[in-house]
């Protein structure tokens, strides 16, 4: 299983609780995952406004550069977003791809091009104040910042998500951590991943967020008691490697796998 430092390290996807109202500011934009190393075959970005944004032109507002140790700019990276523009129902998440044809060894665009991300290399996602909200307002006050996320391109992660693997212990009383060898999207997380009771009732979280370490699923009470964990073989990581099989699958080398089509069930307790 590949880490994010190269080394054998479990990371830890954590479910815990947010309070809303802690904040006295939400910022207009956020990046997740939002972590200083992610793999070199990261393959897309959420970006999550405060209110519903201006369409039809957003990447003339999105840059990803090349930086230096000391964080100065090096180079614009050419070409890197699949240019398609994905919101949700509320127009506040926005899917940012890196373009899968760049990011997949052997295809024409990463033989042509080379792939966005190269390991051992510093990047900089930059969002420009220049976005307007959908309503046509501009940003104002402390708003009219550029949105800036430097990360660095660790190893590339081509390794399958095993949630047999995983183990879940208690965090607080509104969250539940549980420990994976895997950096999780959240999206896919929040879709793919069903929590039950004792009863078989569903137990429904009401925020997802997730980080290269943590995974955020706030809830008003996670009481004591038994549940189980539905992982759907449709949930993927960060580099799009699902549980079902991963991103890169060389079927040439692979020509007889199978892929999962059965969720994983894990079962835990919470004292």
């Amino acid at each position: 299983m590949n880490s994010l430092t190269g080394n054998s390290v479990l990371a830890v996807l954590a479910l815990i609780a947010v309070d809303a109202g802690a904040f006295s500011y939400e910022p207009w934009v956020s990046v997740r995952p939002k972590v200083p190393v992610l793999p070199a075959n990261q393959l897309k970005f959420y970006l999550h406004f405060r209110e519903p944004m201006a369409r039809g032109e957003v990447f003339r507002y999105i840059r990803l550069v090349e930086i230096d140790k000391s964080a100065q700019e090096v180079a614009e990276v050419p070409e890197p977003f699949r240019e398609v523009e994905l919101w949700d129902e509320t127009f506040t998440r926005m899917t940012l791809w890196l373009h899968p044809g760049r990011q997949k060894p052997g295809v024409n665009l990463n033989v042509d091009i080379g792939p966005i991300l190269e390991e051992g290399k510093r990047y900089r996602l930059e969002i420009s104040p220049e976005w307007d909200f959908e309503d046509g307002k501009g940003l104002t006050g402390e708003d009219r910042n550029t949105e800036r996320f430097d990360f660095y391109a660790g190893p590339t992660d081509d390794a399958q998500p095993d949630p047999s693997g995983w183990t879940v212990e208690r965090e607080s009383e509104r969250a539940i951590k549980v420990l994976t060898g895997e950096c999780i999207d959240s999206v896919s997380a929040e879709k793919r991943i069903t929590f039950y009771d004792e009863s078989g009732k569903v137990v429904v979280p009401n925020f997802f967020s997730s980080n290269s370490e943590y995974l955020f699923v706030s809830r008003q009470l996670w009481e004591s008691g038994k549940y189980r964990m539905e992982v759907d073989p449709a949930l993927e990581d960060v580099a799009g490697n699902s549980v079902a099989r991963p991103f890169n699958l060389d079927i040439v080398k692979y020509p007889d796998f199978m892929e999962r089509t059965e969720p994983v069930v894990v079962e835990f307790v919470l004292p």
